[in-house]
């Protein structure tokens, strides 16, 4: 911990405690956008299938594991280039590159199977994230 810290900001300054910050905005950022519009469609059908009556917590459960797996599942790529930059800022790969264009070398490189190499982890690590979390605040919300 402190010394990873102590031993980054001695070799690449305070810089390299940012590195690929940018990049991992632009995949959280989508990541966040498309969950919840594919949340709030569940949720519209939620309502209108049990007609205004109280939903039960397990399909806010259900629901928030789906849609934050297909969010997951979809901003792989975006993930997969923001790793790549923190973990290998040095690499010829990404050297002064914008997401599009490491996105682009890695389907040319990898294909577009690379693009989503470790998607199902990615989905194993955000459905039950968001579906506790979505299930709790909707739980929350409808006692308040």
């Amino acid at each position: 911990g402190l010394e990873a810290v102590r031993s980054i900001v001695s070799t690449e300054v305070l810089f390299g405690l940012y590195r690929g910050y940018l990049s991992t905005l632009a995949s959280f950022g989508p990541f966040s956008a498309l969950y919840f519009f594919f949340y709030e469609g569940f949720r519209k059908r939620a309502v209108s299938f049990y007609n205004e009556q109280p939903i039960p917590a397990h399909t806010f459960w259900m629901g928030g594991g789906l849609c934050g797996a297909g969010a997951a599942f979809l901003t792989t790529p975006l993930d997969l280039v923001k790793l790549r930059k923190q973990l290998d800022p040095k690499s010829a790969f990404f050297v002064s590159e914008g997401m599009l264009n490491s996105l682009n070398r890695m389907f040319w490189s990898d294909g577009l199977r690379g693009l989503f190499r470790g998607a199902t982890a990615r989905v194993l690590f955000f459905s039950p994230a968001t579906a506790f979390s979505m299930a709790l605040f909707e739980v929350l919300k409808s006692a308040l």
